[in-house]
């Protein structure tokens, strides 16, 4: 059986890749490939341009433009299933008529970011494709959106590195001391807002409720801003600034952070904040779901499925997001023991070690379709 993921490159979600590396642990044969850019990853993780005589710039854009459904053809013949790391709706011109059986992986912003003529782009895709992979809490808007289609998913997610490597830091990393090495005032409770840098992580809304808080209660704040990627420096400015101007401590990552780094961050945030417009899961909070910090979440998001499997936090609107948040700062110690339970489940929910078998069944069921 092999496997080819068709996503952008270079990777930006690092789901696809640590599947990518499980797979082939697996003696699966997957390559990844971007058709956009005509690049691949190769099995010692090497982005490779596969352009004629190295084309670049202008020159590959021309290229790719005349040639990319030869090209599509040349680079996916060998494959016996394609699997869409991001539904793209530019994919919706080239994959359907390949005769492959493909899989449509959603991510959650190529679901509910997009408008509607991309919406109706992807649902040529939808229609034509064999499966389609996403979480249960993306079902309603998908059906609103593209028909009801229960024939056609599979309910599966990405697994994280992290989970795990949060989950064992727990009881190994000192808290005080990695907020230590961070640089955190001592006796500090660490708020975590957001973990990227897109303006639909609202936080300058986040700021606008902590800026209302009594002077006190602000001095016992340090407010992490992860912002590796997305966005862009205007909008990471305008975050500094009304940090500072609310009189809040805190810090904004820019730099790409290691696994490493990841984990310590997780065990020195007491507090996490999301309030993005939409979210499919992200494995970041669930990663801080594990480190034990009080999730605080929009009441907009769609979070059933936590609910469901017992998982504990607090839901706001920025109406009340000031009161909610006094509430939770009030009581860290006491609500940071409540949200300590979260980590067994969602490490059983999350994992890798648990994920990966599903993943590889989905495929090996779709592969044996038809023979």
């Amino acid at each position: 059986m092999r496997i080819v993921i068709l996503t952008p490159i270079p990777l930006w979600h690092p789901g696809t890749s640590e599947l990518m590396d499980r797979l082939r642990e697996r003696d699966i044969d997957v390559t990844v490939l971007d058709i956009f850019h005509g690049k691949l990853i190769d099995h010692n993780n090497n982005i490779v341009n596969l352009l004629p005589l190295n084309l670049t710039g202008i020159a590959a854009r021309i290229y790719l433009k005349l040639f990319r459904k030869s090209f599509v053809k040349k680079h996916t013949k060998s494959a016996d299933i394609l699997d869409l790391h991001f539904v793209e709706a530019a994919y919706g011109k080239y994959i359907p008529t390949l005769g492959k059986k493909f899989i449509c992986t959603m991510f959650g912003s190529d679901l509910f970011r997009t408008n509607e003529e991309a919406k109706n782009n992807q649902r040529v895709l939808f229609d034509s494709c064999d499966r389609i992979l996403l979480s249960k809490n993306m079902v309603p808007y998908f059906e609103k959106h593209f028909g009801d289609k229960p024939d056609k998913y599979l309910f599966n997610q990405y697994g994280s590195d992290r989970i795990d490597s949060v989950y064992d830091a727990i009881n190994v990393l000192d808290k005080q001391k990695m907020q230590e090495k961070w640089s955190i005032p001592e006796g500090s409770t660490v708020v975590t807002i957001g973990y990227n840098g897109k303006p639909e992580q609202q936080h300058l809304n986040v700021l606008d409720s902590l800026e209302r808080l009594s002077e006190q209660e602000k001095s016992m704040l340090f407010c992490v801003f992860p912002m590796t990627y997305g966005g862009d420096a205007t909008y990471h400015s305008s975050v500094t600034q009304k940090a500072e101007t609310a009189g809040l401590k805190h810090r904004i990552l820019l730099e790409r952070l290691s696994n490493e780094e990841i984990t310590e961050l997780r065990i020195i945030s007491d507090i996490t904040v999301n309030t993005q417009t939409t979210d499919a899961l992200a494995s970041s909070i669930k990663e801080a779901m594990i480190s034990g910090d009080v999730l605080l979440v929009g009441d907009w998001l769609p979070y059933d499925i936590y609910e469901e499997m017992g998982v504990f936090y607090h839901t706001s609107n920025f109406e009340s997001m000031e009161d909610n948040f006094r509430y939770v700062l009030e009581d860290v110690d006491k609500l940071q023991e409540q949200s300590a339970k979260n980590a067994d489940i969602i490490r059983k929910f999350a994992s890798w070690n648990v994920l990966i078998d599903t993943w590889i069944n989905d495929y090996q069921q779709l592969y044996n379709e038809g023979k």
